[in-house]
């Protein structure tokens, strides 16, 4: 199932803009990218499950990216990888309705750690990457943070790479 499988990695809101706006020109490209990406892994390369940590921001995005595209391609799967049960406690009620609305969405859950630990977001995204070949990177290049760890550790592991630059950064 891994060679069939992807997953994403990218920031959250606020590494992208100091005030969320979902209409942003950047965020809708992203978007845009995000589901040419998907349905071409799809359809052309036979990605079947896609992997969301279910975070605010891009794997949010990108969940709710996945979930348009099975409504027209009936063999994609979309299954959350949850760091601690009840993380979507700790997102504001915006993204928390989200959150809740692409999990009655997904095939599969994996919750990871029945409360937080330290280390938990780190072995969310390690997990993602052990079961998926191919990964979707959405990065602002900023070289420290999730997001780059998790490519790093992509790398290592051999996966196969989408990325989508981004100029949005909220950090100057």
């Amino acid at each position: 199932m891994r060679e069939s499988t992807a997953c994403f990695t990218g920031p959250r809101p606020e590494k992208l803009m100091a005030v969320w706006n979902e209409q942003d020109p950047g965020i809708q490209k992203i978007k845009t990218d995000l589901f040419q990406t998907v349905t071409t892994l799809a359809t052309k390369k036979g990605y079947q499950l896609f992997l969301t940590g279910m975070a605010r921001g891009i794997d949010l995005i990108a969940a709710e990216t996945v979930i348009s595209v099975k409504k027209m391609l009936t063999n994609v799967d979309l299954a959350a990888v949850i760091p601690y049960r009840n993380q979507q406690t700790q997102q504001s009620e915006f993204w928390r309705k989200r959150y809740d609305a692409i999990l009655e969405e997904c095939s599969q859950v994996f919750v990871l750690h029945e409360e937080y630990t330290p280390s938990c977001f780190i072995e969310r995204n390690r997990y993602m990457v052990d079961h998926s070949s191919h990964i979707i990177a959405v990065i602002n290049g900023i070289p420290i943070g999730g997001t780059a760890s998790t490519i790093r550790y992509a790398k290592k592991r051999g996966l196969d790479f989408t990325v989508i630059a981004t100029s949005l950064t909220a950090q100057k």
